[in-house]
């Protein structure tokens, strides 16, 4: 038997790409989460490889269980849970329509619930009207309180924190 025969013989199938993909996913009976068990981003949700380039794995089960995604749609998650890939789980929206499942299930966190927030919302009281008698810099506020003076200049024309002056009002 020839060298390239015997090498022949033992190739086995290579796997296709969906065969790849759903190998990397732990299934559960029932109607639990199918969970991604392959590579994550710093976000939290499953990534891989698609005709080179990196995808989001929810989005990939979307597509292969749905269909092609319309250009300008989101794929968003009934469970909130940003590991699952499970196509009946995931659902077409916009991008508003992510931001108001959000905030429907208050997930946007703001003030001081939000975790990775330094300031508290006297500070952007303090913030606000110390920079408008024009007490202090946006430089010195920003070292006062250990923020880049961006941050705090995002505070002072309310690009950052605009609620609070609606929660003001309506009090």
């Amino acid at each position: 038997m020839a060298k390239n025969q015997r090498i022949r013989q033992f190739r086995t199938k290579r796997p296709t790409f969906e065969e790849k993909y759903w190998a990397k996913v732990h299934k559960v009976d029932g109607d639990g989460c199918w969970l991604w068990i392959g590579a994550t981003s710093t976000t939290g949700y499953g990534h891989m490889r698609m005709n080179r380039k990196t995808v989001s794995a929810h989005r990939i089960s979307y597509g292969l269980a749905y269909g092609e995604i319309p250009s300008g749609l989101s794929v968003l998650h009934h469970c909130d849970t940003p590991l699952c890939v499970r196509p009946d789980h995931l659902w077409l929206g916009t991008l508003a329509d992510n931001m108001a499942d959000m905030a429907s299930k208050d997930r946007g966190r703001r003030g001081i619930r939000n975790r990775a927030n330094k300031l508290r919302e006297d500070d952007v009281r303090y913030i606000r009207a110390a920079h408008s008698t024009r007490q202090v810099t946006a430089v010195a506020l920003a070292a006062e309180f250990d923020v880049s003076p961006g941050a705090i200049d995002a505070i002072i024309h309310r690009r950052n924190w605009a609620w609070l002056d609606e929660a003001q009002e309506e009090k």
